[in-house]
């Protein structure tokens, strides 16, 4: 058997070495390449309303029984009579939110569901929240055997909407809930702690027109789960499952 020389062994090496460097090098671009297309991130570090990343302002709505807002310990604790909103979070606006957008959101439900509840998504208006104002929101459904689902109104009015096939959001857990509404593809998909359970297929290459963004209660619904958040991302780019699983939630002192 031959025995490779000296200057064969450090060719070798050297291959190797640029190799690893270069799938570090691609994972760190990967990872620092979603901060771009980051428009708003709500962490409440600070203890305030106020995006650290975007200076998107969330503001607080109360309605129906139990209103309710605690900013402490790098959460935002939302009662059931309460939900946050931000007008400034818009397709007039934002029209590329419009076409490609990721809404992604680590949170804990406080008490079980009993109803279908929403838990956050765009909406065409802030007051009086009904169901027809929904353009694209995740939804919890004890009511429906998939417990959770996503739904979207898109530009031709069609509606999308698919309940999931994951046990139903309990209290004491915090989930990490993404929705992708991708134009070009003209897909809509749903992930639930980093994995894809639901995709649709649609003919519109935008969503119908919104005017803010909302967490928390529903004014139409016949109850809403108190809730505490953790953290909130919206994204101009459909992030792919990949991409998904590499975000890490900013953590604080407190968290």
């Amino acid at each position: 058997m031959k025995t490779a020389s000296p200057l064969h062994r450090l060719a070798s090496v050297a291959t190797s070495l640029l190799a690893l460097l270069c799938v570090t090098a691609g994972a760190v671009v990967r990872a620092d390449g979603l901060d771009p297309y980051l428009v708003a991130r709500w962490t409440f570090n600070d203890g305030t309303l106020k995006a650290d990343q975007g200076g998107y302002i969330l503001e607080r709505k109360d309605w129906g029984s139990s209103p309710a807002l605690d900013l402490a310990n790098g959460q935002a604790r939302i009662g059931s009579g309460t939900f946050l909103t931000c007008k400034k979070i818009n397709s007039a606006d934002q029209p590329d939110l419009a076409r490609t957008v990721t809404l992604w959101v680590r949170l804990r439900i406080e008490s079980p569901l009993a109803n279908d509840a929403f838990l956050f998504g765009l909406r065409d208006q802030v007051d009086p929240g009904e169901w027809r104002n929904i353009v694209l929101c995740a939804l919890g459904q004890p009511t429906q055997p998939g417990h959770t689902s996503f739904y979207s109104r898109l530009s031709n009015k069609e509606i999308c909407s698919r309940s999931s096939n994951l046990p139903e959001l309990l209290p004491g857990d915090f989930r990490t809930l993404a929705l992708v509404f991708d134009g070009n593809a003209r897909t809509v998909t749903w992930y639930v702690d980093g994995q894809q359970l639901e995709g649709r297929h649609r003919d519109a290459t935008a969503l119908d027109a919104f005017n803010n963004f909302a967490i928390g209660r529903l004014k139409a619904s016949a109850s809403a789960p108190p809730m505490s958040v953790d953290e909130i991302r919206i994204y101009g780019i459909a992030l792919t499952s990949e991409w998904i699983a590499e975000i890490d939630p900013v953590s604080s002192p407190t968290k």
